[in-house]
């Protein structure tokens, strides 16, 4: 089940929801990777990712319980919540040793770690489509690594 932005919508696409999160899946971990290069990029850009989404996830919870369904989804989009703010604050520490002349280096165990988070944390809740709102930056890597 997809639910569009900034409506009250969703789109259940049936048995097709596992070839489009498997291409979710595939996309996003390979954009971050290819936004991660000198001094941090993908980490600061991940982290403001994990800080709207954070805030995000927090409005939807606070409306999901406000309509009366305490459940399965509600825990979820609580779960996402509380582990994306504990990514984005291990994502600041990292950052506080990689200034001007990086000291050390994510590389792809890193940047294919935190697109794996985003993309699944989007895809447990529901958000698919916020990937795009949110993570302009690493849509725009992407389309502009395909278009080199």
């Amino acid at each position: 089940m997809f639910y569009l932005p900034f409506s009250y919508k969703t789109i259940d696409i049936g048995v097709w929801a596992i070839p489009v999160v498997s291409f979710i899946f595939i996309a996003i971990t390979n954009s971050v990777n290819l936004t991660d290069g000198l001094d941090g990029l993908a980490g600061s850009v991940s982290f403001v990712y994990l800080i709207f989404f954070t805030i995000i996830t927090l409005v939807v919870s606070n409306s999901i319980y406000q309509s009366g369904y305490i459940g399965k989804l509600t825990e979820n989009v609580n779960n996402v919540s509380v582990l994306s703010m504990l990514f984005a604050g291990s994502i600041l520490g990292f950052l506080m040793f990689n200034t001007s002349k990086a000291k050390i280096f994510m590389g792809d165990v890193g940047s294919l770690m935190l697109g794996g988070y985003i993309s699944a944390s989007a895809c447990l809740i529901g958000q698919q489509f916020l990937i795009i709102i949110l993570g302009f930056c690493f849509v725009f890597s992407a389309v502009s690594v395909i278009m080199q």
